[in-house]
């Protein structure tokens, strides 16, 4: 389903963290992911954690799904014991997070995974991270937050066959780096198209689906300072979110469905509080005559629930891809690795 409001801005959820406040407990995201969103034509709205079994009911309501930066992803996720370096863990946003990925991964809603996202977006859908890339790489640097948020710290080489090479213009860009970890195996139905020069996965993206692209830096922070051609992302993540998906659902203008709501409510009977469901072009001449209600149960029972296909592996046509297992390979491979 894809919801917009009258502006046709579609509705986009950002995953909210938990933030102390003194003596309040509070939920709250960078402004950076809310004005990038806003500045390209999405409405962005905060997800707070707490109840993963609300989940569905946040993306029944949504066209696109931002996942942002934040707090380390539990290791035991992925059957691991965390690394000495792992100071802080957030289980309840883990919980709701990897829940409302794989939900949104099946829908084919179009999502948009930043930093710490990459890495929920791998571990929710089986793959393993790094979890200290000091420890295991060295050599590059991916935390220089001395230099501030917006610094070009190093370069990333991009897949030139694949969407964000598109979306980007180039199969090299300079990113920004303000993390420790990174996706170690990725998991079937995405593929790294992204890598450092150490050959860390900076990028990756699901083939099958309409829109998955991560990214391990923060384009949020770029896009309107150091390095501009960043707003082509999220210009491209905000289009795909005003596609419908291969359901046919098509939208219905606000102003049209009040007026057919009003013409079929009996008197004394208030309006529904939802003015923009979609549904199937061809039935929207007789659907937008019925009630709301009836018209919202067909488009819930329409609900697009299609899995990425199985047998895709983890490969790339990359001339210089980085020798990164698929989420297939041998469980003691990767236990070896990650010692």
């Amino acid at each position: 389903m894809v919801l917009m409001t009258e502006s046709g801005r579609p509705l986009i959820g950002i995953t909210a963290l938990t933030a102390q406040l003194k003596d309040i407990r509070a939920y709250g995201a960078s402004a950076s992911y809310v004005e990038a969103i806003r500045a390209h034509g999405g409405l962005p709205v905060l997800l707070p954690p707490g109840n993963a079994d609300l989940a569905e009911n946040y993306l029944d309501a949504l066209s696109g799904l931002l996942i942002p930066g934040g707090t380390d992803v539990d290791p035991a996720l992925y059957g691991e014991q965390p690394h000495q370096s792992i100071l802080k863990l957030d289980p309840e946003l883990d919980r709701f997070e990897l829940r409302l990925i794989r939900l949104a991964f099946d829908r084919d809603l179009p999502i948009l995974a930043i930093c710490r996202g990459i890495q929920s977006l791998a571990v929710a859908l089986g793959g393993t991270l790094i979890q200290d890339l000091p420890t295991e790489r060295p050599g590059l640097s991916h935390e220089v937050r001395e230099h501030g948020r917006q610094f070009l710290a190093h370069e990333v080489s991009i897949d030139g066959g694949c969407r964000l090479a598109a979306i980007l213009g180039t199969n090299r860009v300079a990113v920004n780096t303000l993390h420790h970890q990174a996706v170690r195996v990725m998991p079937q139905g995405m593929t790294a198209t992204g890598w450092a020069d150490d050959e860390t996965v900076e990028a990756a993206e699901a083939p099958a689906k309409r829109f998955v692209i991560a990214v391990q830096w923060h384009p949020e922070e770029l896009w309107n300072t150091t390095a501009t051609q960043q707003g082509r992302l999220f210009q491209a993540f905000v289009d795909a979110c005003r596609v419908p998906s291969a359901s046919g659902l098509q939208p219905v203008a606000d102003s049209s469905l009040r007026a057919a709501t009003a013409a079929t409510t009996p008197p004394g009977v208030e309006e529904a509080a939802v003015t923009t469901p979609l549904m199937p072009a061809a039935r929207q001449a007789s659907a937008v005559r019925r009630p709301m209600a009836t018209a919202l149960g067909q488009l819930r029972s329409r609900r697009p629930t299609a899995r990425t296909a199985e047998g895709l592996a983890n490969t790339t046509t990359s001339k210089r891809p980085p020798a990164i297992p698929s989420a297939a390979a041998s469980a003691a491979a990767s236990s070896v690795a990650a010692r």
